[in-house]
């Protein structure tokens, strides 16, 4: 009895079979762990990949969009060159880049509303590629999932962007991109133009060089009225001047004048370098007398010149120092009047025709009752283009004007060459 209590065989067994169990349970728990670990790892390497994709992506619409705004802000640059060059006034450029800017700006607007690059549910997959960007075969790639429309509060389009791989998608990236509201605007910037004004036109702006009159002048006989140079007189009711305006201190000399009402020169009289506007031009001389009209230009419905008593003749018109010099390249122009009958403008052409005494390319311009302008010379007559408004002896002569170089706002854009656009901010 006391000999089979005391026998140890099969313990050897018990712990052997003991410890067996123990390594088992140990490598399970480890073989657990270092599985867990490698699915945590992958897919840590996954969301980096993805992330990273996503990143990719976020670059790539940015760029592709800040390309396409550019691309608009270079036509548009193109256009505004184009209307600059076909604009013939300031009036007509402000018209026309109007209507360009609301043109290009709706342009720009509308871009901003389209979806392009975002791929729907609606995409066909045949263009699917234009909208996913594959960076690996066919398993890793992003896509842009929403666009929205520009914030007019802070300029700013923003986009989602996702990065994929063959199991994995990451969490979307959001970006702002800074873009212009607007591609032309009219704001403060100014450049100098040349306006061509109408002497009424210009009569009424506000000019420094302007001396408005406006009761009738009516000198008295030995006084000289003084015409101060670089100056445009305006006479609203006309005038008669009674004593000499000739030499130095009474010639009409490097002026401008407009007549609301007849204009008469009782004695001496010389206009030179200046532009004279009247209905009508009355000149009073007589054998002694100096007249000259030297570089001027002189617009007018009725031209009287009396020689001592006889209206509108000179004792010899064959003798020129009893006729009105007429001298380097001016011009008169006679314009009809429905007041004036086609007798009375007739006899008015004819009497200039021998009282002015033509030199060089002085030009005498009337129209005769056929409706024709013609233009009269120390050579001769000769007929202007039948579209008269448009020939250039016409233009000279009969539509003298005013050329003002004025400080006006125009319209502004962006240059296409140093276009800056904000930097992205990623969320």
């Amino acid at each position: 009895m006391r000999t089979h209590l005391t026998n140890e065989k099969g313990y050897t067994l018990l712990i052997t079979l003991g410890l067996v169990m123990m390594l088992m349970l140990f490598m399970f728990s480890f073989t657990r762990i270092a599985v867990s670990q490698k699915v945590q790892v992958e897919k840590t390497d996954s969301n980096i990949v993805t992330t990273a994709l996503a990143e990719m992506g976020a670059e790539f619409y940015k760029e592709e969009i800040i390309r396409d705004v550019n691309q608009l802000i270079a036509d548009t640059a193109t256009k505004m060159d184009q209307v600059k060059k076909t604009s013939t006034s300031y009036t007509d450029l402000t018209t026309n880049m109007t209507a360009l800017a609301t043109t290009q700006n709706a342009e720009l607007a509308a871009y901003y509303a389209n979806t392009v690059y975002m791929e729907t549910a609606s995409t066909p997959p045949s263009i699917v590629a234009g909208y996913t960007t594959i960076v690996d075969q066919q398993t890793r790639g992003y896509r842009l999932i929403e666009r929205s429309n520009l914030n007019v509060e802070d300029s700013t389009l923003s986009l989602k962007v996702v990065g994929f791989t063959e199991t994995d998608v990451s969490e979307p990236i959001e970006l702002f991109i800074e873009l212009p509201e607007q591609l032309m605007w009219q704001g403060d910037k100014t450049e100098s133009f040349i306006t061509s004004y109408t002497f009424a036109q210009y009569a009424s702006l506000p000019n420094n060089d302007t001396i408005v009159v406006t009761n009738p002048i009516n000198t008295a006989n030995g006084q000289t009225y003084n015409f101060e140079g670089e100056h445009f007189y305006y006479f609203q009711q006309g005038g008669t001047f009674n004593h000499q305006q000739f030499g130095s201190e009474g010639s009409l000399l490097n002026v401008n004048v407009l007549s609301g009402a007849s204009l008469s020169f009782e004695k001496h009289f010389q206009v030179k370098n200046s532009n004279l506007i009247t209905t009508t031009l009355d000149l009073e001389f007589n054998s002694n007398s100096q007249t000259e009209i030297d570089s001027s230009h002189i617009i007018a419905n009725r031209i009287i010149i009396t020689k001592g008593s006889t209206e509108e003749q000179i004792v010899n018109p064959n003798n020129d120092s009893q006729r009105v010099d007429f001298m380097n390249g001016s011009t008169v122009c006679l314009l009809p009047d429905p007041s004036i009958s086609q007798a009375a403008y007739d006899l008015n052409v004819s009497n200039l025709k021998n009282v002015l005494l033509y030199k060089d390319t002085s030009t005498f311009v009337y129209r005769k009752s056929n409706g024709t302008y013609y233009a009269y010379t120390r050579t001769g007559e000769s007929a202007l283009s039948t579209d008269f408004a448009s020939d250039p002896i016409y233009q000279s002569a009969c539509n003298i004007r005013m050329a003002v170089e004025e400080e006006k706002t125009v319209f502004e854009a962006y240059d296409p060459n140093n276009m800056r656009l904000a930097d992205v901010i990623y969320q």
